[in-house]
């Protein structure tokens, strides 16, 4: 652990994380909009991941002039997903409410949210956030971006939900649309503590879809609860992530998000709500795997996935080296398994 600034051992209601790396643009922003927070029983944690700007000396001057900011910066490059994870293990509240460096909250937002969750005893609650676009963000990207938001938002997808969505939906939702984020980004978000002993950490193989899969984890097996309200601000500039992670082959995440579906142990609901739907999610990996591969000469596929990209993902998931041979395996012990059940409720 590397130099922080006024630590305490006094655990809060609600730890306000934020993961910077050369967020000097906009993080005093950032930083004021939790100070003006209405809830004040909350710790400000900067984890700072070896930024070569002004962000650690704002972060520190921050927490100079407020004892409820705490300050730490990584020795080396955690990455996204590894810098947010490093948040978790810092933060001490009893509740995590990340900002995003370039991003703002509304005053009422974490009290609100808190409130919420209060009420509805959730693990996961999250609320309307609206968009702010730099001026050098092109404007047809900014269209793209509006229509996919609005596509996706939770109120089109789940029209009936009262405030509400039950794990059971959202198992629904994750086997039909499981790439398509409807809750939001982090900055629009609050998730209790100690669903990061039950599902883990966020997934550092992800670039693009680190939150959404988390989300996803915790909302098959909890639901979630839903404000309808605008209590945050999700800035988009050309020095974000969504642009960094722009030009990577986004059926990366894809077949990633499928093969946790698919295999990991958290997302049984989502597996058997497919069958219900008549989805087969192995196939649908099997499917990308395919397209996915690069050809036999080495160049990409026709997904742009290079050899290096596939060699790199096959050994952290070493299902998808041979997902034809998996697969038919696969199919066959499923046959087993419902044939044995139908045997037993036939001899029963």
């Amino acid at each position: 652990m590397s130099g922080r600034a006024n630590i305490t051992d006094a655990h809060c209601k609600v730890s306000i994380c934020v993961p910077t790396f050369n967020g000097s643009r906009y993080l005093q922003q950032a930083i004021e909009s939790a100070r003006a927070q209405t809830f004040r029983d909350f710790e400000l944690l900067i984890v700072d991941d070896d930024s070569s700007d002004d962000t650690v000396a704002i972060a520190e001057e921050a927490a100079r002039v407020d004892s409820r900011v705490r300050v730490y910066r990584n020795p080396r490059r955690l990455g996204l997903a590894g810098n947010w994870n490093r948040c978790l293990e810092f933060a001490s509240g009893e509740w995590i409410k990340f900002l995003f460096q370039d991003d703002l909250l509304k005053p009422a937002c974490v009290e609100r949210l808190f409130k919420l969750a209060a009420s509805s005893g959730a693990t996961l609650v999250a609320c309307r956030r609206d968009f702010e676009f730099d001026s050098n963000v092109g404007e047809e990207f900014k269209q793209s971006f509006l229509a996919y938001a609005a596509e996706n938002d939770l109120n089109r997808r789940f029209p009936d939900h009262a405030g509400t969505i039950t794990a059971g939906e959202f198992a629904a939702y994750a086997a039909r649309y499981p790439a398509l984020n409807c809750i939001g980004e982090p900055t629009a978000t609050m998730f209790r503590r100690s669903a990061v002993a039950e599902f883990g950490n966020f997934n550092a193989d992800l670039m693009q879809a680190i939150d959404w899969e988390y989300w996803l984890r915790i909302a098959v097996a909890r639901g979630m609860s839903y404000l309808d309200e605008s209590l945050a601000t999700f800035r988009l500039h050309d020095g974000g992530a969504t642009f960094a992670n722009m030009h990577r082959p986004l059926i990366l995440d894809l077949l990633i998000i499928y093969h946790e579906l698919a295999y990991k142990p958290y997302y049984a609901a989502v597996r058997e709500a497919a069958r219900e739907a008549g989805v087969d999610l192995k196939q649908k990996l099997f499917s990308l795997c395919r397209s996915a591969q690069p050809r036999a000469n080495g160049t990409p596929s026709t997904a742009a996935v290079s050899t290096q990209e596939w060699n790199r993902l096959v050994k952290s998931y070493p299902r998808l080296r041979f997902p034809q041979l998996n697969y038919l395996m696969l199919r066959s012990v499923d046959k087993l398994k419902s044939q044995l059940k139908t045997r037993t409720r036939t001899t029963g």
